[in-house]
This record gives structure tokens, sequence and C-alpha cells, in this order.
């Protein structure tokens, strides 16, 4: 699937969705003309495209075939080539749903070319032939100025699922102190297993917008800087919340953990005051059921009597000496 946009050398803004070579050479031809072609799940033709005419490293193009683990930068003569990921989550029954979307973007002097595999939603949006103004606005600013919106609705998608993460937590939180379900720790170890998935990303994102922002390049005008280095300490804001946010997971880990040894505790306590009250009564009904004449038993039903009033008096005694040393 291809889209393209661009404005000519006058700010007028034109639109076609159809593979033109020669059209594309014709806007990049003229140094005041921007251009934006965005590809989805690439074919031979487009692949060729990003090649040959293009003229892209064959190792980039192979980049953006394969998916990637992680964010990545590469400075070339003609163009920047970056890979980025964007997120979409969300919260249900105590677990916590994580979708990445990557997108690779090649950034020249007077174009910006995008490919991804899946539809990306914060592309879409940037190109939807109903907002012409935004883009309008967008790519009038200035190619560099056009790849920091795409920047920065992309780590504005991750703002959200540290939010989900925050009422996951607040959830799991509740919990731990009104259910000591075994099934509950099994959520907090893949509410953090997803929660490290973020953090694998925003690593090595947090090194490529740094190198971004430092490395001298005509790609990206001086004027420019200071919109990449807002994304960048967005990117230094994220990670430090998912920090915050892995800390946080580990301490309800400690207090599930805890919870659950202090109602094990409990139960031991309770099963062992019963045992060793027992232990006396039992004792005693062993020695009247030896098979020997006992003289209580003699004595008739007062005998009978005289043996269950050893038994309460016994049970009375334990029960005090337990409340005595607040075992009870």
């Amino acid at each position: 699937m291809f889209k393209a946009i661009y404005l000519d050398e006058n700010k007028n803004q034109g639109s076609f969705n159809e593979l033109d070579r020669e059209k594309i050479k014709a806007i990049l031809g003229n140094s005041k003309s921007l251009l934006w072609l965005d590809i989805q799940d690439p074919d031979d033709a487009e692949i060729d495209f990003l090649l040959e005419t293009m003229q892209f490293h064959q190792l980039t193009v192979e980049d953006c075939l394969i998916p990637q683990q992680h964010a990545k930068i590469v400075f070339f003569d003609d163009y920047i080539f970056l890979t980025i990921h964007s997120f979409i989550s969300s919260v249900k029954e105590f677990e916590i749903s994580l979708v990445s979307e990557e997108m690779d973007v090649f950034l020249g002097r007077n174009f910006i070319v995008t490919v991804h595999e899946y539809p990306v939603k914060i592309i879409n949006e940037l190109l939807a032939n109903g907002n012409s103004k935004a883009q309008n606005a967008s790519l009038s600013k200035g190619i560099d100025y056009a790849v920091y919106s795409l920047l920065d609705k992309i780590i504005d998608s991750y703002f959200p699922v540290i939010e989900n993460y925050n009422t996951l937590f607040d959830i799991l939180d509740d919990k731990i102190f009104k259910d000591s379900n075994p099934l509950l720790m099994s959520k907090i170890l893949k509410a953090k297993k997803s929660l490290l998935t973020v953090r694998k990303y925003l690593g090595p994102l947090r090194a490529v917008m740094s190198q971004l922002i430092r490395t001298n390049t005509v790609f990206v005008r001086a004027k420019s800087l200071v919109y990449y280095r807002d994304v960048y300490d967005h990117v230094m804001l994220l990670y430090d919340m998912v920090e915050n946010f892995r800390d946080m997971f580990n301490t309800i880990m400690e207090a599930h953990l805890a919870n659950t040894s202090n109602r094990l505790n409990e139960i031991m306590k309770t099963l062992t005051v019963v045992a060793t009250i027992m232990m006396p009564l039992t004792l005693i009904t062993s020695f009247y059921g030896m098979n020997v004449k006992a003289p209580e038993f003699e004595w008739g039903l007062a005998g009978y009597i005289f043996v269950w009033v050893i038994l309460l008096l016994t049970l009375i005694f334990m029960l005090i000496f337990f409340k005595k040393r607040r075992l009870l």
C-alpha cells in the first residue's frame, strides 16, 4: 500500500496513491519541494523503488523487511535511517495487553519515507485525507519538523501505556491484601514481564534520540533541535517512570509473598494450638481406654462424670494458658 503527500515550491499541496517514479523524481529534483512517502507491507516493486530510485542502502531496506527488536539510528551521506516503535495497550481482568507497532523512517534533505508492515494509527492520522491543513502545516515547517511531529506522536503513545500500568498496579496493590490466590502472583509476574518489554524498547530509543540531537547533521536544522530535545526529555521521563514501576511491581511481589507467608503462619499457629490443646485430652482418654479396670469406673455414673470433669478442667486450663500467652 502506497501513499504520498507533497508540497511544491509554491507551498501547494498534492497527494497520490500510486507508485509514480517519474513524478517522485521530479518532486525530489526540486530542492524546495517536500515529499512524504508512506509504504505499508512493501511488495517487490516498492522494494526495487527503495533500492534503485531512492538508492537506499541494501541493509537498511532489509531492516524494513525484518522486524527489529529495538530502536536504531544509522547516518548516511544522503539520509538518516531510523527504526522506532509505538505501543497500544489495554487493561482487562488484572492483565495488560501490549501490542507494538514498528516503523522505519528515512529522513533526507527534502523527503521522508516511512515503511511499516501493518497499519500504524499514528501515520494514518498524519496522512489522513481529511486532515490536509495539519499535513500542510507540518510539511511547510520543514521535513525535520515533520519527522519531529511523527516522533512526538510515537513517544506520546507510550504515556497511555504507562498510565495503564499505573491502573493495573493500583488494582493489584488493593487485591493482594484481600486475596491470597496463588494465581495473583502469576498476574504480577506477567505485568512485570510486559513492563520489561516496554523498557527493552525505551532503552535503545533513549540512545537513538541522544545520538540524533548530539550529532551534527544537515538533515536536522539548528532551530529544530529544540523540538527533538523535547522528545528526548519525554523519552527520559518515560524511562524513569518505567524504572519506578518496575520497583513498585517488585514491592507488591514482596508484599504478596509476605502476606501469603503471614497467612500460612496464622494457619500453622492455629493448628499448633489445637494440637497442643488436644494432647492432654488424648493422654487422659488413652489412660482410661486401657484394657484394665480403673477405680473410677467402679463408681458407676459418678466415675464417668469424674472423667469428663477432668477433661473439661484440662481444656479450660489450656485455653486460659494460651490466652495469657496471647496465642489465641
